[in-house]
């Protein structure tokens, strides 16, 4: 499923989807067009989290499979790693539009920053061995 929304309808997308989908199973094959899911939701400012909830709720796959795909395909490792700078880009472009606008609470978007951005380097670090130990304890 090619993403060729505007990216202000992913929300939508996301939100739409029967709860059916919920239903997870990991019967669902890897596709390399997921990379371009990742991408897309990353450069509509979604974090890490926000993708996997993505995934999990439209394709209806677990956690573990989330992680295994990770780990067995580089191209949706590649993809991953690229979400903080995509989505950090997505949020910067908003906050100076905003500026501009005055269309944004700017103490909510501070929190918005901090929360998702603000890490300090050892966190950041421990976030890629976070797949393996969730793989580990998912097994």
């Amino acid at each position: 499923m090619h993403m060729k929304q505007h990216p202000n309808d992913l929300l939508d997308l996301f939100e739409d989807v029967p709860k059916i989908a919920w239903t997870t199973h990991d019967k669902v094959p890897y596709n390399p067009k997921y990379c371009i899911e990742v991408l897309d939701l990353a450069s509509a400012g979604y974090s890490n989290e926000e993708i996997r909830l993505f995934f999990a709720h439209v394709h209806g796959i677990q956690l573990k499979t989330f992680y295994v795909w990770k780990r067995e395909h580089p191209d949706f490792r590649e993809a991953l790693e690229s979400v903080n700078d995509l989505s950090r880009g997505w949020w910067l472009a908003k906050g100076r539009k905003s500026i501009v606008n005055n269309d944004i609470n700017p103490r909510m978007y501070e929190v918005q920053l901090n929360n998702r951005f603000d890490k300090k380097p050892a966190q950041v670090q421990s976030d890629s061995a976070s797949s393996d130990e969730w793989l580990d304890k998912l097994s």
